[in-house]
């Protein structure tokens, strides 16, 4: 696909792994049950757009914006989300896989993960202020300066984070999940 504008559409079981979306369009459209697998997407936009059970493992995201972009039951494993388009870049995810994912250096605030898997994800200078992550799996992932001012933790776990590398101010926790904060120190809690 190339210079292409498509506005209330959906595309059903879209199968494009490997392929490019160059320079496209999309304005309220539902990807349902698309493979778009190690597709490079460049230069493009996705407002207001549903992904759902799409698989979109190592998708390159180009300079591409995703506005209000919701993906939803999906395999996102691997994507750099860093790769995309700064300008109103706002997502939310729900029972997604975005093991490997990195978001270094974006601006999430009040973004919401819900009943995601995390593993190995990235997480680098990345604004999360006041996000929500429901019931998420955060092994191995990696949390390098953040802003986690007012983010909700409360049913999140096997996370890992240094207290002293990333803002938490008003981060809410539970135990046993808040004792991911005390790894660092590699003391043992018991009881």
């Amino acid at each position: 696909m190339t210079n292409e504008t498509h506005e209330d559409k959906t595309f059903s079981k879209l199968n494009l792994p490997a392929g490019l979306i160059d320079d496209c369009e999309f304005d309220n459209c539902i990807f349902d049950n698309c493979d778009l697998s190690d597709c490079v997407i460049k230069s493009g936009s996705f407002t207001d757009c549903t992904f759902k059970n799409c698989s979109m493992k190592l998708v390159k995201f180009k300079g591409t914006s995703l506005r209000k972009a919701k993906f939803v039951t999906c395999r996102l494993n691997g994507i750099n989300f860093s790769e995309c388009n700064d300008a109103m870049f706002s997502v939310s995810f729900s029972e997604c896989d975005l093991s490997f994912a990195s978001f270094d250096r974006k601006k999430m605030k009040k973004t919401v993960f819900n009943e995601c898997l995390l593993k190995d994800a990235l997480f680098s200078e990345t604004d999360l202020t006041e996000s929500t992550f429901n019931n998420c799996d955060f092994s191995r992932a990696s949390f390098n300066k953040v802003n986690l001012t007012g983010a909700d933790f409360t049913t999140a776990y096997n996370y890992s984070m240094d207290p002293d590398n990333n803002r938490i101010k008003n981060a809410r926790f539970m135990t046993p999940g808040v004792f991911g904060l005390l790894d660092k120190y590699g003391i043992k809690i018991e009881g």
